[in-house]
């Protein structure tokens, strides 16, 4: 895929808000002194009963539950969900509505649509946001969270292969998920691993096959993006929240997807941005 950059870097500050709300942590580790306290502690102030379910598909120790708990959560406890069976299970419905918080670990997104996908840890989720609830996660268990994902049902695809072919069988793409940030598809390590062109490279599968302009969000390690009832994001930590827009794509002679309309915004530390409009605030 080939692109020319309009690149448009900006800056403001903001605000937040309560009722079905999303946290989007780009990955990297935690850090309880550090960057990680203020988004944390973000998802146990707006969890109405500080109570944060924190869901992974592997064993875990109790690190993350321990830290939620030290940011003020009244509880935080680890629940593994490591098959359908258990993921449609009646109690597992009722265990998750204790908690009006969830945190998805990172991992393997392609676990979390597998496990989950029509089974009643699905309709917990939607069903606790829609009550106000925190739904929120990193790396894996933020890919998770749009209304567009990456499944990453096959082997993972690499930026490099994503600009090669921009219709690799490996590009799994999914919206019969999770509904939340329809029109939005977002991507994890973006700096780190250089994902930049790998999301715009999902961007336009996604049209090709669809003919749907998707917004694509990218947040660096140890970022996240904060977003309240009303749509807001609130961006903390050390780097960026990127986001995509292209105003077209067509196919060139050669078969690559082409846009001459590209789009970044790039937000710090303090910036916030209505997700709806795109509107920086």
């Amino acid at each position: 895929m080939m692109v020319r950059w309009c690149l448009i870097f900006m800056l403001a500050a903001g605000s937040a808000g309560a009722q079905g709300k999303l946290v989007l942590v780009g990955g990297g580790s935690e850090d309880e002194n550090g960057w990680s306290n203020e988004p944390y502690s973000w998802i146990v102030n707006h969890a109405p009963n500080k109570k944060v379910a924190v869901i992974s598909y592997s064993d875990e120790d109790n690190w993350i539950p321990d830290y939620f708990k030290s940011l003020g959560a009244v509880s935080a406890d680890n629940i593994k969900l490591d098959s359908r069976s258990k993921s449609d299970l009646q109690s597992t419905y009722d265990l998750l509505m204790q908690y009006d918080a969830f945190f998805f670990k990172g991992g393997d997104q392609s676990y979390y649509y597998n496990y989950f996908k029509e089974t009643k840890t699905e309709q917990a989720i939607i069903d606790k946001f829609n009550s106000g609830g925190v739904m929120s996660g990193t790396s894996a268990g933020m890919a998770i969270l749009s209304g567009v994902i990456y499944a990453a049902l096959t082997n993972s695809v690499y930026p490099d292969e994503v600009l090669q072919n921009f219709k690799d069988s490996d590009i799994t793409l999914r919206d019969d998920f999770l509904p939340f940030l329809p029109g939005i598809i977002v991507d994890t390590h973006l700096t780190e691993r250089g994902r930049g062109a790998r999301l715009l490279g999902f961007m336009a599968n996604w049209y090709a096959a669809t003919g749907e302009l998707l917004t694509g969000i990218g947040l660096d390690d140890r970022t996240a993006l904060c977003i309240d009832e009303n749509k807001t994001g609130l961006v903390y930590g050390t780097g960026t929240v990127s986001i995509y827009n292209a105003g077209n794509f067509r196919v060139s002679d050669n078969d690559n997807m082409v846009s001459d309309s590209v789009h970044v915004t790039q937000l710090l530390y303090g910036n916030t941005i209505n997700l709806q409009s795109l509107e920086i605030l």
